[in-house]
């Protein structure tokens, strides 16, 4: 590391850009040619076949991808086409992208012309499928960078020359910063009509950006002081973060707009979680692939500046420090593969969850309940294989772990017997399903509907509105009205009455007629009119009706109510007020 900072040349302005004759000159350059020829010769000859495989795929990627572009063009998905669609315009600029993605990868042993030679063709389209997603103000970055990895073609190519590299990478940063200053000017600034959703972006491209007008500066100072590895660390290293960034942005848009292609077609379409939620999956794709291109452009900007492997050594003793504590050992590894573990465990469940619920119940038919408890039920059986995972991951040996566990049940038997109490009362609710989702409960005093049964306690919300959490024991313990059990049929009762002197067989009929008219009242069970007895003002009658609306059960007693009323009224039948007679007696006076 110390040898990056130690000046391994001399003064550019005292050195010639040719010391040697034209014909040695020539020589040399001709010598390096062939070298670097020969040398993808013999690559080309060695990953024959991989290379034929990866220019079949890329033909494939033309076909398939044009014919995606036809099929958006000619279906309705053109009117509302969001538009992460919009890279299918450009079918070609997208197979070349993504085919040369895994290049890197593929091909590790590429010989470093060549790598620049591949990458120099992807570059339009690259800037084609960025363009889409970029600003305007923006889009002379994309340029620009094209024509710096041209002069890095340049340099390649004369790298047996090094007075006239330094002096194209000298040239080659000041046209960096002047480029930056350009980018930069307050003028042009603020002349920028960013949409809201790219504010972000902008502002990150923006902070780079002046980060490189400094670093490329330094770079070509250095350079010409003759500190050139540091100047080409720095200098170089700035240009592959951008190079690498370009690539991966585009790359991410390009997988995103596949993505959402493939969300809109069979088979994926005719799936009920996609149809139901295509577009928050589409955003979960795209958040995924935009924070996989971030940790992928981290990791390619620090081996651009030869950082990686310092950094990756740091990393490796930090994580690598143990704790130990009698004959238990842990490191800080250990514990962030236990939370990483453990996090992606209720990722797998949630997933789990949704998938049970979205796709394949709605296809069976089960009991009302089955599905919630089979989903929840699920759920807890990969959290607890997550967890054992999780041990396993953090290096606890399972021997220790069964005494530890054999501790903790004793610590649970004094300390959490409530919560173990309410865990085992709510396994019971999710295998009996005396309660389920969706029912309307009185627990004492309080009405409402059941919207979960979770780990430890229930959601009720009242039909005031207030959520109510009840411990899952007191809904086994405890006496519990479920209205909505055995189904969703609710009886309503409506006490009339009407005057003395009214005939009460037509008061009945009238009720009857009524009760049959009203919107949300059964059949079957029939309605029911009984005349109940002698009231002290009126003659009392009782009507019974049915309704499957047990959600809204007070809105049709209302409607029934309102009913009745002006049924009675029309009928000539009085409802009367409460009524008492005083007798008045007089007592005889006393003389």
């Amino acid at each position: 590391m110390g040898e990056i900072f130690a000046r391994t040349a001399p003064p550019l302005w005292t050195t010639r850009p040719f010391s040697r004759s034209a014909d040695e000159v020539g020589g040399d350059f001709a010598r390096s040619l062939a070298s670097d020829r020969d040398r993808i010769a013999e690559f080309s000859r060695r990953r024959a076949s991989d290379i034929t495989l990866h220019t079949i795929l890329f033909g494939l990627l033309c076909v398939v991808l044009r014919a995606a572009r036809r099929r958006v063009a000619q279906s309705d998905l053109e009117d509302d086409a969001p538009s992460s669609l919009q890279v299918l315009d450009h079918p070609f600029s997208l197979a070349l992208v993504l085919a040369l993605l895994p290049t890197a990868w593929v091909y590790p042993e590429m010989p470093l012309l060549l790598g620049w030679l591949v990458f120099a063709l992807a570059l339009p389209a690259l800037i084609v499928v960025a363009r889409e997603y970029t600003e305007e103000g923006l889009r002379p970055i994309l340029y620009a960078l094209g024509i710096f990895l041209l002069i890095d073609l340049v340099r390649g190519v004369i790298s047996p020359f090094p007075n006239l590299s330094r002096l194209v990478f000298v040239g080659e940063m000041t046209l960096v910063v002047g480029f930056v200053a350009w980018l930069l000017r307050p003028g042009r600034l603020a002349t920028f009509a960013v949409e809201e959703q790219r504010v972000a972006l902008r502002t990150a491209t923006l902070a780079v950006a002046r980060v490189a007008l400094v670093v490329c500066f330094t770079a070509a100072l250095l350079e010409c002081l003759g500190f050139q590895r540091l100047a080409r660390v720095l200098g170089e290293g700035m240009l592959r973060s951008a190079y690498a960034g370009l690539l991966l942005y585009a790359s991410a848009r390009a997988l995103h707009g596949v993505s959402a292609f493939l969300l809109r077609r069979r088979p994926l379409r005719s799936l009920r979680m996609v149809a139901s939620h295509r577009d928050q999956i589409e955003t979960r794709v795209g958040r995924i692939l935009t924070w996989l291109a971030l940790a992928l452009w981290f990791w390619s900007s620090l081996a651009a500046f030869a950082l990686w492997q310092p950094f990756a050594s740091l990393v490796s003793g930090t994580l690598g420090a143990r704790l130990e504590v009698g004959e238990l050992s842990l490191s800080l590894g250990d514990v962030l593969a236990f939370g990483v573990t453990v996090w992606l465990s209720f990722v797998v469940a949630g997933l789990t969850r949704f998938v049970l619920s979205e796709e394949v119940f709605p296809r069976v038919v089960l009991a009302r309940g089955v599905p919630y408890a089979v989903s929840t039920l699920a759920g807890y059986v990969v959290l607890f294989l997550g967890f054992l995972v999780a041990v396993a991951a953090a290096g606890v040996d399972f021997s220790r772990f069964t005494i530890l566990a054999g501790a903790f049940g004793v610590g649970i038997g004094f300390g959490l017997q409530n919560v173990v109490n309410n865990f085992v009362s709510g396994l019971i609710l999710l295998f009996e399903r005396p309660v389920q989702v969706g029912d309307t409960l009185q627990l004492g005093e309080m009405h409402g509907e059941v919207r979960r049964i979770g780990i430890r306690s229930s959601t009720v919300r009242t039909w005031e509105g207030a959520d109510v959490v009840v411990p899952n024991a007191d809904l086994i313990s405890q006496q519990v009205t479920n209205w909505t059990l055995a189904d969703r049929n609710r009886r309503i009762e409506l006490p009339v009455g009407v005057a003395y002197g009214s005939d009460p067989r037509g008061v009945v009929e009238v009720l009857k007629r009524v009760a049959a008219d009203t919107q949300g009242v059964l059949p079957y069970p029939a309605p029911q009119a009984l005349f109940v007895g002698f009231g002290d003002s009126s003659l009392d009658f009782v009507l019974r009706i049915w309704t499957a609306e047990a959600e809204r059960w007070a809105a049709v007693r209302s409607e029934l109510a309102l009913a009745v009323h002006e049924a009675l009224g029309e009928a000539g039948f009085e409802i009367p007020f409460p009524q008492r007679d005083l007798h008045v007696r007089t007592l005889p006076t006393e003389d």
